[in-house]
């Protein structure tokens, strides 16, 4: 596995969190295991103090004093035997390796096995070799000698609400017992196998999640590559909902987009060489025509070549405007104009043309209604709505303009009569030589260049264009104009 790819990433960077964490849990865990249980011997010894504290109470009450204790060390472990709380009790040996005033003169003997001495580190943490007893004014009593008694915990033995003698235990030398030490590495060890457990379990389960969390961001890397190498009918599947989906989902439109220029510029180029090839073959084709005697009248030859010119000029003007407009280099004279007079001059413009048609104009306009605009530009756009009406609306028909201010822009509305368009129809409408399949289409002549010239223009207004269902039942554009830029 590379570990410049993202699986090993994701998978480097589960590990490490888990072994940090495993790091603190264990840290953590040791030091209040072994705080907890220091706490928890020292409870138990005070614990087992109080089961002698009754014990000597009782001793107390019956002999009165505590002479027969006194240097006595058998009489004192037997004592300490009858207890037997955990820890306590001395072993046998110990008992009778312990000789009291006496024992010589009756002629005990030593016991056969010595027993360990009190520096053995097993026997450090003995109890009953820690525990004293003090009488009433403090002097000791039996039990290991302390040297000073203040900083040790002691507990009152009380007869009669008077304090008789004290009981307490020298604190060891060693912080915890060796039995306690063992089970106590004992712990540690299984810590140390469970968190060893536990990473691998984690290397586990974060391999299966890194690759899980990979693979789409692989199936994402290998479509932008096929994007990149021009292969745009490509797809990612979409799983989820999170943001590797998200992305995907956004990709694939990318991929949409760009399939759809493509295709869009593969028309627009055979779209371009058709609307060129015509021209150029009508004067070729005059021109052979003038040559060979086929055409002797000179004039007319020279009125069809001038058209063809002309609309050979026209379309170069129409892909210049476009090409200004998609390098955002379209320029722009602001100044402030008068939208119903450049209006009333695009109609009169273009008013044998629309008598030619057999159409009528009815306008709805103010008085005046004054912007910030370019006024050729605006000349350019109403001459061309005019004239698309007028080419694609049948004889007969009408033409309804409507212009009115609100408080932040001025709205134009050129409607016409039949025919109409279908809502997937005029969503394409404004597309570079698009022209619709009906009688609104490539019969009525023109380029196809018109309208999305007239986008171009509003979208440098920082206006918006719009076609609708004409009420007339034709077509309705409407144009969004601020009234400042």
């Amino acid at each position: 596995m590379k570990m410049n790819t993202l699986l090993s990433k994701i998978l480097l960077a589960l590990l490490a969190t888990t072994a940090v964490a495993l790091l603190l849990v264990s840290v953590i865990q040791r030091s209040s295991f072994k705080q907890g249980f220091s706490n928890f011997l020292q409870k138990q010894e005070e614990v087992q103090l109080s089961y002698l504290v009754a014990e000597l109470q009782g001793w107390y009450s019956q002999r009165g004093s505590w002479q027969q204790l006194h240097g006595d060390s058998r009489r004192w472990l037997r004592l300490l035997a009858r207890t037997r709380p955990e820890g306590i009790s001395p072993p046998e040996d110990a008992m009778l390796g312990q000789q009291g005033p006496g024992d010589e003169a009756r002629g005990k003997s030593p016991p056969r096995h010595r027993p360990r001495g009190p520096g053995h580190p097993d026997e450090l943490h003995r109890l009953w070799r820690r525990i004293f007893l003090l009488d009433g004014e403090g002097l000791w009593v039996a039990g290991t000698r302390v040297r000073d008694p203040d900083p040790v915990d002691m507990q009152a033995i009380e007869l009669d609400g008077a304090i008789v003698g004290w009981v307490g235990i020298v604190p060891a030398t060693q912080p915890v017992a060796p039995e306690a030490r063992k089970f106590m590495m004992f712990q540690q060890r299984t810590l140390l196998v469970s968190a060893g457990i536990a990473l691998l379990a984690s290397a586990l389960v974060g391999f299966l999640l890194a690759r899980h969390l990979s693979r789409p961001v692989v199936a994402l890397r290998d479509s932008v590559q096929s994007l990149t190498a021009g292969d745009f009918s490509v797809r990612t599947e979409v799983r989820g909902n999170d943001e590797i989906a998200s992305l995907a989902r956004h990709i694939n439109r990318l991929a949409e987009t760009l399939q759809a220029n493509q295709s869009a510029r593969r028309r627009w180029t055979a779209d371009l060489a058709h609307e060129l090839r015509t021209p150029i073959t009508i004067l070729q084709a005059e021109i052979e025509a003038a040559r060979d005697g086929v055409r002797p009248r000179l004039e007319n030859t020279l009125d069809s070549l001038e058209e063809e010119v002309k609309h050979l000029s026209g379309l170069v003007s129409d892909l210049q405007v476009l090409a200004l407009a998609d390098a955002g280099a379209l320029n722009m004279q602001l100044a402030e104009v008068d939208l119903v007079v450049l209006l009333r001059q695009a109609v009169d413009a273009l008013g044998e043309r629309i008598r030619q048609a057999g159409l009528s104009v009815e306008i709805e306009a103010p008085e005046n209604l004054l912007i910030q605009a370019d006024a050729q530009r605006l000349r350019q756009l109403f001459l061309n709505l005019l004239e698309n009406s007028c080419r694609y609306t049948n004889a007969g028909g009408r033409i309804r303009i409507v212009l009115q201010s609100s408080s932040h822009a001025a709205e134009l509305q050129i409607a016409d009569s039949e025919p109409g368009l279908e809502a997937a129809q005029r969503e394409q409408l404004f597309e570079r030589f698009y022209r619709a399949e009906n009688s609104r289409g490539r019969s009525g002549g023109g380029s196809g260049l018109g309208l999305a010239i007239c986008r171009e223009i509003v979208l440098a207004h920082g206006g918006s264009i719009e076609a609708r269902t004409s009420e007339l039942g034709g077509l309705a554009i409407f144009v969004s104009l601020p009234r400042a830029i």
